[in-house]
């Protein structure tokens, strides 16, 4: 069934995303806050989810394929999971601190949790009164107050045989800000996450075993870290302010030939990876009058090992495909930028047992970034996705590419892939992200590795297309191919295939593509009538509480749609296969947020009244900015909210007029207006259907219906909504 095989697809890797959210409440101005009050913390979110041979738990007793952590409504919840003692720290308050990953005395490894350091910062690069950290600390003030969070995880990995797996980061994982913060501060760079893995392990048994019993092999005095990892996000990303006013490190000669491009005055740039010296035990109790001398002269720091990772432009996850995680005991030589000489020690995870692994999330007061300013950076999301047995460089992730923004387009503030992301062009015209994930169980035939994409590609890339959308594909006599009547729609045969071959190759490229955000629309008045013989010349806008643009024909519908800006990419109405994509994604996320997939299905694909405008839903309209028209002998409409509709008549809506009427941030695919795609029925003589229902129809005209009708026919339920690929 589709069901199951979406859920399969979900569950062949570790994806392991993790929340959190901060906001940040002071000024100040370079290294390490000079105010100890600097982050606030709201509740931990997430989600986990694990798979091919691995389970995970918070307490060693509750094995699941998912952990929610936004089921934990009190933040206390989570410090107390198992046992009589409060083993995690979550913070009220998150705090700069540092720490190269150690955990034993003399800066070793083996101790029982992970050693973090916090002084007082005087003026910019001095430190003083640095102390350890302690778990039982509880005023902020206090320099031994923890300010990071720390979580227990266990991981049941049963693989067949024994032996140890590489643990991975995939292509989701992410440092990213919240709504309304400035990625100009540099919060985002700060931000250090840590793996600990424990040297007791407990082989999974062949029968459930005592919660106490898996626990007491791997907790208590005699646990020890036996392996820790680091992963430093943004890595070669700094802000604009550091790099012109504090780019003042003394360096080793080795780090600035590793590193610097710069090599007369050491200076990076704003696109530079740089190393990181962070505090070790003989730093407790000194005082420093420059903590960027790290030209190896100051004892009390040392080279942080992580696993440095860069930034998609989009989206921030990490770019380059699937990354090994390393252990902090590689060489200091194996992390150079340019040319390292050293080898770097993978950090695996042992087989066929169950582990303790404990999560570290601090933002590191030794970054070059960590500035005061920095605490105006909107608060924090870390999206953590592991995985294991994946070739390095490869996918590794729930898409490939991901999100790309045309020239001349920007991101819409508080959009995310969890709530639909948006971006805009030029003069406001919105359009949000539809994923297509890059796996085997979508390309099952097309495979994963198509480089020259021949006719034979295409042709295998749109019938897996077919068969992962085919709960929608309910009339195959409709079809993405060119009949004698497509020059109606302007295109000629070669043009309609080049254009079809252009959408599939980005589809499959950058796993996924852009539709309008709303229904096409007008800004300044309704277009009251159509002429197939005539262009319209009313500018279409993808804008809410527009008029919706109807009355409109196929190909004067393409010829707006191929006019929009698109920067270096192509606009045009959708395929059909697009359109079940469309339903296919929202499918997909509403699973994944507790939907029943027979629901969702059955929502897209049969009756789509309770989320549409349709003439039997009973909607109330509140939104004062909208419109709404009614037809009395002609369509009269009125601006402001409609109401409460108390009765089964149609009345058409201006684009996006209710939140009622939108998934994923995408408006009005179900009701309102029909909207040309660019499919051909084998009922009609043209090549262009027309898909999800109308104000005037029932609902179930579905989000999924298929209408053919002739290409010239227009009337007041004809619209149109735009891809972008």
């Amino acid at each position: 069934m589709e069901g199951n095989r979406s859920r399969i697809k979900k569950l062949r890797k570790l994806i392991f995303l993790v929340r959190f959210t901060a906001i940040m409440l002071i000024m100040a101005t370079y290294a390490w806050f000079s105010t100890q009050k600097n982050v606030s913390i709201n509740n931990l979110e997430g989600i986990v989810n694990v798979a091919e041979g691995l389970e995970i738990s918070l307490d060693a007793k509750h094995w699941s394929q998912e952990i929610d952590f936004s089921d934990y409504d009190d933040q206390e919840d989570l410090k107390q999971l198992y046992g009589e003692t409060e083993h995690n720290i979550i913070p009220a308050e998150m705090v700069p601190v540092s720490t190269t990953g150690k955990s034993g005395a003399n800066d070793t490894i083996g101790g029982n949790d992970l050693i973090m350091y916090r002084g007082e910062n005087v003026d910019s690069i001095k430190l003083s009164n640095i102390e350890a950290t302690s778990k039982d600390v509880e005023d902020v003030l206090d320099n031994q107050y923890p300010g990071y969070y720390a979580i227990d995880l266990f991981l049941r990995n049963s693989s067949r045989d024994e032996g140890e797996d590489i643990l991975q980061l995939n292509i989701d994982s992410a440092v990213t800000l919240k709504s309304g913060g400035s990625y100009e501060t540099g919060l985002q760079n700060t931000v250090r996450v840590a793996f600990a893995l424990y040297n007791s392990t407990t082989a999974i048994p062949a029968v459930e075993t005592d919660q106490d019993t898996i626990l007491s092999a791997m907790t208590g005095d005699t646990a020890t870290i036996k392996d820790v990892s680091i992963w430093e996000p943004n890595a070669k990303d700094h802000v604009n302010y550091i790099v012109i006013n504090s780019n003042n490190i003394t360096w080793k000669a080795e780090d600035k030939v590793g590193y610097i491009a710069d090599q007369t005055n050491g200076k990076f740039t704003a696109e530079e990876r740089i190393p990181t010296y962070a505090l070790i035990s003989t730093a407790v109790g000194q005082e420093y009058e420059d903590l960027y001398k790290w030209d190896g002269t100051l004892t009390g720091l040392e080279k942080q090992i992580t696993l440095q990772t860069d930034k998609e432009d989009a989206t921030y996850r990490i770019t380059g495909g699937v990354k090994n995680l390393i252990s902090v005991t590689s060489t200091e030589t194996a992390l150079y930028e340019n040319n390292p000489s050293g080898e770097v020690t993978t950090f695996k995870i042992p087989k066929n047992q169950i582990c303790r692994l404990r999560m570290y999330v601090w933002l590191e007061g030794q970054d070059v970034d960590c500035r005061n300013n920095a605490s105006h950076g909107g608060g924090i999301i870390v999206d953590v996705g592991l995985t294991k047995g994946q070739t390095e460089g490869t996918g590794g992730g729930t898409e490939t590419a991901g999100p790309y923004l045309p020239t001349g387009f920007s991101e819409v503030a508080g959009t995310s892939l969890d709530t639909g992301y948006t971006i805009q062009d030029s003069t406001g015209n919105q359009y949000v992200w539809v994923e297509v994930p890059q796996t085997t169980e979508v390309y099952p035939t097309a495979g994963l590795d198509i480089t020259t994409f021949t006719d034979t590609e295409y042709g295998l890339i749109e019938d897996d297309l077919h068969t992962y959308t085919s709960v929608y594909r309910n009339d195959t006599s409709y079809t993405d191919t060119y009949s004698e009547d497509d020059a109606s729609v302007g295109l000629t045969s070669t043009q309609y295939t080049e254009l079809k071959k252009k959408m599939l190759k980005s589809v499959y490229q950058n796993g996924g593509f852009y539709i309008g955000k709303y229904e096409t629309g007008i800004e300044d008045a309704p277009k009251t009538s159509g002429d197939a013989s005539k262009a319209p010349t009313e500018t279409a806008v993808i804008k809410q509480n527009a008029y919706p643009y109807n009355n409109v024909t196929c190909s004067q519908a393409q010829t707006l749609a191929s006019g929009m800006e698109s920067g270096e990419y192509t606009s045009s109405l959708m395929f059909g296969v697009q359109w079940d994509l469309v339903l296919k994604y929202l499918e997909t996320k509403a699973v994944e947020q507790g939907t029943e997939q027979a629901t969702i299905q059955s929502a897209l694909n049969s009756d789509s009244t309770s989320w549409g405008n349709y003439y039997n839903n009973l909607w109330n309209i509140t939104n004062v900015s909208s419109k709404y028209g009614v037809y009395h002998s002609g369509m009269i409409w009125t601006s402001g909210a409609y109401g409460e509709k108390t009765a089964s008549i149609s009345i058409i809506l201006s684009t996006g007029a209710s939140d009622t009427f939108s998934k994923q941030g995408i408006y009005d695919l179900a009701g309102n207006v029909w909207e040309w795609t660019l499919e051909i029925t084998s009922g009609t003589s043209g090549p262009c259907a027309l898909r999800g229902g109308a104000y005037s129809g029932d609902g179930d005209n579905s989000a999924g219906y298929r209408y053919g009708t002739g290409t010239s026919n227009y009337n007041l339920a004809f619209g149109f909504r735009i891809a972008l690929y």
